[in-house]
């Protein structure tokens, strides 16, 4: 069924010149015409039943018939909202007039992911649908300023709106940016905190290096800024942070077994570094 695919689904509902869509009718061969003719004459009967669009015929003289008989070729549908009623689906019909509703209440730019992107409309609310057109058109490049999504505070979005609807959210932000959200992530594009992101304990092995004996960071704010230290000391589990010696311009980082993507920081290829 057409309405499944991507493709002609935006074609046929966006695109004011892709109606009418004109589909064509088998016509029955000269064996079917004669036998069996109960089956031509039902098909026949179905056609001139359908109230959908208009439906061409045209007359077809077959050999062994006397006259010439008028047959189906051509169903042709005048609107988007035939092409819908024409796949005598209730569901379709329910999802083509839900996305009437919000294509007319969203900004054109959001128009194409609403009608290409339908897995992410199932099973949410239309409200809900709504509120994130509303965000996408709202939300700018470091407009989080560095707080978390929580707490943006716009379009009246609860503390949980992200999480539930974050895939359609980054979707309608790329319709906006060319794709640059999914590139660079939702909490990097909004320059948002990312509550997500792993974080490393920090500890000195020698005396002088570190305002503390030990202390929590984030790992980007590691991979960002130098630690002291000619000397380095990764360790996968933070627990063993008492079996570490004293040593002299030294510092440890532990807990690092689930997060390494920081040791691609430039600062550390100026360190001796060991891994435990």
């Amino acid at each position: 069924m057409q309405w499944e695919v991507a493709d002609p689904r935006e074609r046929r509902l966006l695109d004011p010149q892709s109606c009418p869509v004109s589909l064509s009718i088998g016509k029955p061969s000269a064996t079917e015409f004669t036998h069996p003719a109960a089956e031509v004459r039902e098909h026949l009967k179905r056609w001139r039943a359908v109230g959908i669009g208009r439906v061409v015929w045209e007359l077809v003289a077959f050999r062994g018939g006397s006259e010439p008989v008028e047959v189906p070729v051509q169903w042709v549908l005048g609107s988007p909202s035939e092409w819908a009623e024409a796949c005598n689906e209730p569901d379709v019909r329910k999802e083509f007039e839900r996305l009437g509703r919000l294509v007319a209440a969203a900004d054109p730019v959001f128009h194409r992911t609403l009608v290409r992107q339908r897995y992410l409309l199932q099973d949410r609310a239309e409200a809900e649908i709504v509120r994130a057109v509303e965000l996408a058109r709202v939300l700018a490049p470091g407009c989080a300023a560095g707080r978390p999504l929580r707490a943006l505070g716009v379009c009246g979005v609860d503390s949980k709106f992200f999480e539930r609807h974050r895939a359609l959210i980054v979707q309608l932000l790329d319709a906006r940016f060319d794709g640059q959200v999914s590139d660079l992530g939702l909490e990097a594009f909004l320059e948002a905190l990312d509550e997500s992101e792993h974080w490393l304990l920090v500890a000195s092995l020698a005396p002088g290096l570190l305002p503390f004996a030990q202390q929590r960071v984030r790992a980007s704010e590691i991979a960002a800024r130098p630690l002291p230290g000619s000397h380095l000391v990764i360790v996968e589990n933070e627990r063993c942070l008492h079996q570490l010696p004293s040593l002299p311009d030294t510092v440890a980082v532990l807990g690092a077994g689930l997060n390494l993507e920081w040791l691609r920081a430039p600062w550390l290829r100026d360190r001796r570094i060991v891994y435990w």
